[in-house]
């Protein structure tokens, strides 16, 4: 009988993969940001927040703002910050507060008690709308040419805004990012982009995960939005408060780091990042439609015969239509309102000879607003069409 038990206790460790994560060592040091000195610091606590003198918006944090970024990297140990960003070290929670009403719930750190706030697309200044804080680390040992790995973080976002595109560049070489050319956006590609919306729900942790295996040696890590503004989708808070709406900045919260080489037996999908799709997200800027209609105008027929003409060159590009209204009616109204308007985009391209087989239409209603609900101006963008061409 305890033979049977002994057999039986190792056949679940093997099958859960306990003796494996034994072996995986984090190639990332200081993941979670609990190696960070506060020692003299001044944190900021619900009790004197910091005040946006545009918004009137608090973020209600216990954290450190880092006053440089060799402020960030004496504080935080291993950690780089390759330009004069400077994420801020979140000592135990983040609430969100607007116009002294708190959203959402508390965030508290993954692990232990502290992680990190990144300001990853714009602020308040026009001037500063693609300012952006990136981070890195020289890795403990180099990844290697072919070898699968895994690379894991968890985020968050506030209320402000959500944007895809963020991503993992390894290099063989520390860099430092030119602000100058930043503004235009970075000449760094990342091997690893997320195109999809990330954290849609805010003041919520959300896993990020992938297996990769590059084409290169790499010593160095960097993570942060590397695209080109306006290359990047952008969702705003679905609150409908005008202090939200105007916020431009959007902020991501990061815990716990982890890079770890991976066995080759038994793992799931790797993604070969030599060979990613590349993808473009197009807003059709003169496809907009009136209130609660769905059909097409004279106006918006040059566009979309334009994207005729590119499909037929590129027979193997696909499309991904998505429509989209502004928040008036119901979420059921403005769900099928918005699949109406993508499948009439889709039909039109069609009649004009483009497979039905290369696209795909959904609706996403009014869950997705670029602009601000609570003027004309801001209705009318958002009862867009978006179009993802996906070149194979």
């Amino acid at each position: 009988m305890k033979m049977k038990r002994r057999i039986f206790i190792t056949l679940i460790f093997i099958k859960t993969g306990l003796f494996a994560q034994q072996k995986a060592i984090n190639l990332l040091e200081n993941g979670s940001f609990e190696d960070s000195d506060l020692t003299g610091a001044v944190l900021y606590s619900n009790s004197d927040s910091t005040i946006s003198y545009h918004t009137k918006s608090m973020h209600s944090t216990v954290s450190y703002h880092t006053k440089s970024s060799q402020d960030f990297e004496h504080r935080c140990p291993t950690w780089l910050a390759p330009w004069s960003g400077k994420p801020d070290i979140v000592d135990s929670m983040a609430r969100q507060m607007v116009n002294a009403r708190t959203y959402g719930k508390v965030l508290k750190a993954v692990d232990g008690r502290r992680f990190i706030r990144m300001l990853v697309h714009g602020a308040w200044d026009p001037l500063l709308l693609v300012h952006r804080d990136y981070i890195g680390q020289k890795l403990k040992s180099p990844l290697k040419k072919g070898v699968t790995y895994k690379i894991e973080t968890n985020a968050a976002r506030s209320f402000w805004m959500a944007i895809n595109k963020l991503g993992f560049f390894f290099t063989e070489k520390p860099v430092q990012v030119d602000a100058a050319k930043d503004w235009k956006g970075n000449s760094i590609q990342p091997q690893i982009v997320f195109d999809s919306i990330l954290c849609k729900i805010p003041m919520t942790w959300y896993p990020l995960s992938v297996m990769f295996r590059l084409n290169i040696d790499a010593e160095y890590m960097y993570f942060g939005n590397f695209a080109a503004p306006n290359t990047y989708q952008k969702i705003y808070s679905p609150l409908h408060d005008a202090a939200v709406d105007k916020n431009q900045a959007c902020y991501y919260y990061f815990d716990h780091f982890n890079l770890v080489a991976v066995d080759s037996i038994d793992t799931p999908p790797v993604r070969e990042t030599q060979s990613a799709k590349p993808k473009e997200i197009l807003i059709l800027s003169n496809v907009l439609f009136e209130t609660n209609r769905a059909d097409l105008k004279q106006a918006h027929l040059p566009e979309l015969d334009g994207l005729c003409s590119k499909m037929l060159q590129n027979a193997r590009w696909t499309l991904v239509i998505t429509g989209h209204t502004d928040n008036l009616g119901s979420m059921a109204h403005n769900q099928q309102l918005s699949a109406n308007r993508a499948n009439t985009i889709a039909e039109y391209l069609q009649k004009k000879g483009i497979d039905a087989k290369r696209i795909q239409k959904k609706g996403a209603g009014s869950t997705q607003p670029i602009a601000a609900n609570q003027t004309l101006e801001g209705r009318e963008k958002n009862r867009r069409v978006e179009i993802e061409i996906q070149q194979e």
